[in-house]
């Protein structure tokens, strides 16, 4: 479904992803402020919204977006080694509104966790008050695929 949403632009799944748990989400998080993990700003004018975005505004929470992808860099095409550069495209944009305050960085699918790995490190230089993830979907690796990790984390 999420590919049918970001990548078949179908907008009106938005509300599909988050709407069995959103009074949960709502509540639980009613004094965070929601940050989305940015795209491309070319990839949301092509697909004529920020998906994470559209799906996040669901729980009608405030939402600011401090984090910029400054070049098209898709997770999706790079290797192990090439995911872990992404803290090199991302960079806080009026920042200072995240000072003290408490966050729930959010992201549509979390695969390596290199993204938010790197967004929370660029987070923390603006001291929050606290940092909580939130992601629809976590990919899971077979038992072939970690062994081949296995092996690259050990040779780097």
């Amino acid at each position: 479904m999420i590919f049918q949403y970001k990548g078949c632009h179908d907008y009106e799944l938005k509300s599909v992803f988050l709407n069995y748990v959103k009074n949960f989400l709502k509540i639980m998080y009613f004094s965070y402020i929601i940050v989305p993990m940015p795209s491309y700003f070319k990839d949301d004018e092509i697909r004529g919204y920020n998906h994470v975005e559209e799906i996040f505004k669901e729980l009608n929470l405030k939402m600011e977006k401090v984090l910029v992808k400054n070049k098209k860099h898709k997770q999706s095409d790079l290797n192990y080694t090439e995911r872990h550069k992404v803290k090199e495209v991302l960079e806080a944009k009026n920042a200072a509104k995240i000072r003290n305050k408490k966050i729930l960085l959010v992201d549509d699918i979390c695969t390596t966790g290199s993204s938010l790995r790197a967004a929370i490190d660029i987070l923390k230089e603006y001291n929050p008050k606290t940092i909580e993830v939130l992601v629809i979907a976590k990919r899971e690796f077979s038992e072939e695929e970690r062994a081949k990790l296995s092996e690259k984390i050990e040779i780097l």
